[in-house]
């Protein structure tokens, strides 16, 4: 889909009138979304308008600021070095707009706003309901959304101001690039557990068993990948699903073998009893191979397991309720580590 500016308006010859009134900040909004999508199909997806629109919006905000804010490249629409400048600018704003409010807010009684969360399944599955229950009765003034996406989106989602916080996950040699706009808070370790669909005697003999992984293309199926190739295998993907407890069921049900993260297990009350005994265990010395056969590598126990974090936009952290929700869980996540009491 080529994109709708026309030539003689904002990519054009012509340049806007001099002068500068005062810039929309839904507009700069807009702009701030095409400077991060690079598409005004992607910027009205977002937006939920039409493309034309935007492309009206924009038209708009280039008259507003009196210098040219988009030029052609070949058949793709750029921003200008003055376009990019006022994102910057417009993103300084937007975050002195966001500590006022958060300020406004914590002047009042009861704390008060709205927090948009995102997670991963496995944390939602485990941890969301809790959560808000939490929250709710703590600050029962504060509104809190969620949507479950994966964490490659929810750190777009982030830097593109539609949440607060998101709650990622990130396996080890894979860490996920982060734009500096952002700030990562450290949660926990969540190890993994390989699990069989009955007992094996060796490792190695997991080789001819099914395997569920979730789907290729993802960060997870390729470190599995990794993981059972360093243990020397080649599992055999039979099944793809996201879902883990799906993959969970299967490994339940005798039919596949899978790597099962703990805060998935952990929701259960009966102990798992389909760990494999003899791969590595995570609290071991690194190396230790727990009963390896000759011949096979087993994965440093290092490797097996992800670190769970919560990213949010620098400057969140001054808005109580945002804080509010990263403690509530980071206590809870500390309480499911620490068990039943």
């Amino acid at each position: 889909m080529s994109e709708q500016f026309s030539s003689s308006s904002l990519s054009g010859s012509s340049h806007p009138g001099s002068g500068c009134s005062v810039l929309d900040l839904r507009r700069l909004a807009l702009l701030r979304e095409f400077a991060a999508q690079r598409s005004l199909a992607a910027v009205a997806r977002i937006a939920g308008i039409s493309t034309s629109a935007v492309s009206q919006q924009l038209r708009r905000l280039e008259a507003e600021a009196g210098v040219r804010l988009f030029e052609r490249e070949g058949r793709r629409l750029v921003l200008t070095p003055a376009a990019r400048r006022l994102v910057a600018r417009a993103e300084e704003a937007q975050t002195v707009l966001e500590r006022a409010e958060a300020e406004l807010l914590a002047s009042r009684a009861r704390l008060q706003g709205r927090v948009r969360l995102a997670s991963f399944s496995t944390f939602a599955h485990r941890h969301l309901a809790p959560l808000l229950g939490r929250l709710s009765r703590a600050h029962p003034d504060l509104a809190v959304s969620f949507a479950q996406i994966e964490p490659a989106e929810a750190l777009d989602e982030i830097a593109g101001r539609r949440a607060d916080i998101a709650v990622i996950d990130e396996f080890p040699q894979m860490p996920r690039a982060v734009d500096p706009r952002l700030s990562r808070v450290h949660l926990l370790r969540d190890r993994i557990v390989p699990s069989a669909p009955a007992r094996v005697a060796r490792f190695a003999a997991l080789a001819d068993t099914p395997w569920v992984l979730e789907p290729a293309g993802t960060e997870s199926h390729s470190w599995a990948l990794r993981v059972c190739r360093e243990a020397g295998i080649e599992p055999r993907v039979q099944f793809e699903t996201p879902d883990l407890r799906v993959h969970q069921e299967l490994v339940r049900a005798g039919i596949a073998a899978a790597l099962l993260p703990e805060m998935l297990l952990s929701a259960d009350r009966e102990p798992w009893p389909f760990g494999i005994p003899d791969w590595p265990d995570p609290g071991a010395p690194d190396g230790a191979a727990g009963g390896a056969p000759a011949g096979a590598q087993a994965p440093a126990p290092a490797t097996l397991r992800r670190d769970v974090s919560a990213v949010m936009r620098r400057g969140t952290e001054h808005s109580h309720a945002a804080r509010a929700v990263l403690d509530a869980i980071r206590e809870l996540l500390s309480e499911a580590e620490a068990g039943p009491r």
